[in-house]
């Protein structure tokens, strides 16, 4: 969804009229609240969804994702191979040299020892471990969507701060050309005497702070910069877009509860967090079945070829073994230490303790979703009423414009209300920030589907 933004006709008007004149303002029209519906932001903003897109295939904390997620598939298939059929084959050759006893032989010699063995029952602890790491697969791909949530949300709110550190830079650019010329007229006036030196002096003063806040503001912008670049895994020569403004905050939030009255019907469904400890509860079931039927018998199917040469009795003679065998083994650990009762008490424990955890959670995230909701409430009502003292201040500043323009006020009038201007246009940055930081938080809850596609894309 590509964002629409409305000017008001007479400051396209104006907006031509003062670059005619070689003055550029950067005069931002006031969208209309209700023409933005209430979605993530990146449905709005072309050049962050491009961001989006890039951290989701590059990010440093995606590469980590796909490594737990290879080491997952791995842990899983030596978890499963426990129910498969094991073949094995020990085999050397070499010279053997055995001049002694009664016996002595020389020449090369073979050993070797075949084995093909089947778990016939284990009491199901081989098909707990299986279905383990069928589990911990899960897992992996639910951590990995979780992660995604955390770096989406993550990257939204430093692009919002990044935005309204650019605007704010543009009100403390204003502020300091006023200053500058502030000070010029001054200095004037105390060279003629119609000024006291300490007032003078107080306005240098300003100036200078004036001057250091500007330079911090650029650090911050650098630093923001920098922090974007290495979440969202842009190296130095990928250019970092960030040129747009923030649109109008929504006037309708139907939508948004419409979404969340969704999700809370199918939390356990839906949510990918729920899923995730319903996975690790699961897992921990099948963990502590096999605990509990690890110490009884265990039985084998086995075929075996040997072949073995070995030296008997005190006098060394040499006897040849060849074995075929093929049969049931039988093994049985009788006692242990306690150790497997011990792993059985822990899973127990922590069977319990995910038990509590899941059944909060579902209130957890209700109860979450409703205090942003009312957050979100409480900064729209404010980026509102910002965008109507906005509104005032450019409607002063455009009847200033034309009082220059008509010789009743003069150029430095015009400067002071432009500082006004920007003044009330960061502050509609920042209100429109925390409008979208919360709507952000809120999506991010309910784990919103086109925040997830990101990293379902081919």
């Amino acid at each position: 969804m590509t964002p629409v933004f409305r000017f008001p006709y007479l400051v396209a008007i104006l907006s031509l009229f003062l670059l005619a004149r070689g003055i550029s303002l950067g005069v931002d029209g006031v969208d209309s609240p209700d023409s933005v519906p209430p979605v993530p932001l990146d449905e709005l903003v072309e050049e962050l969804r491009a961001h989006l897109e890039f951290a989701a295939a590059k990010s440093w904390k995606m590469e980590l994702q796909d490594i737990l997620l290879a080491q997952g598939e791995a842990h899983s298939t030596r978890l499963s191979s426990g129910k498969s059929t094991k073949v094995t084959l020990n085999a050397g050759f070499g010279l053997d040299d055995d001049s002694s006893g009664l016996d002595p032989a020389e020449g090369l010699e073979y050993r070797y020892d075949f084995l093909i063995s089947k778990p016939l029952y284990h009491w199901g602890a081989l098909e707990a471990d299986h279905q383990f790491g069928i589990l911990l697969v899960q897992r992996t791909h639910s951590n990995r969507q979780v992660a995604f949530l955390g770096l989406y949300e993550s990257l939204v709110n430093q692009f919002i701060d990044y935005l309204i550190l650019r605007q704010r830079k543009k009100h403390s650019a204003a502020t300091l050309a006023f200053q500058k010329e502030r000070l010029e007229l001054l200095r004037d006036q105390e060279l003629r005497g119609e000024l006291p030196r300490e007032q003078l002096i107080q306005e240098e003063l300003n100036l200078n702070q004036a001057t250091l806040d500007h330079q911090s503001l650029e650090n911050s912008i650098t630093r923001a910069e920098r922090y974007f670049r290495t979440e969202a895994g842009l190296d130095s020569h990928v250019p970092l877009s960030a040129q747009g403004m923030l649109p109008a905050v929504a006037g309708d939030l139907k939508l948004v509860e419409d979404r969340m009255a969704s999700f809370f019907r199918q939390v356990e469904k839906l949510s990918v967090r729920f899923q995730e400890k319903q996975l690790r509860l699961d897992q921990e079931s099948k963990k502590l079945h096999k605990y509990e039927v690890d110490n009884r018998p265990k039985f084998n199917g086995v075929f075996r070829v040997r072949r073995d040469i070995e030296t008997v009795g005190g006098i060394r003679r040499r006897a040849e073994f060849e074995e075929v065998f093929a049969g049931l083994e039988f093994s049985w650990s009788i006692f242990d230490g306690g150790a497997m009762r011990a792993l059985a008490l822990d899973s127990i424990q922590t069977k319990r303790q995910l038990e509590r955890e899941l059944a909060i959670l579902k209130d957890s995230i209700i109860s979450e979703t409703n205090f942003l909701l009312e957050d979100l409430k409480i900064h729209r009502e404010s980026s509102l009423l910002v965008e109507r003292h906005f509104a005032r201040a450019l409607e002063q500043y455009e009847q200033m414009d034309r009082d220059v323009e008509a010789g009743r006020m003069s150029e430095r009038d015009l400067q002071r209300l432009r500082q006004n201007l920007e003044h009330w246009r960061t502050n509609l940055y920042i209100s429109r920030g925390g409008y979208y930081k919360t709507l952000t938080d809120i999506y991010v809850t309910l784990e919103y589907p086109s925040i997830l596609a990101y990293i379902n894309q081919p």
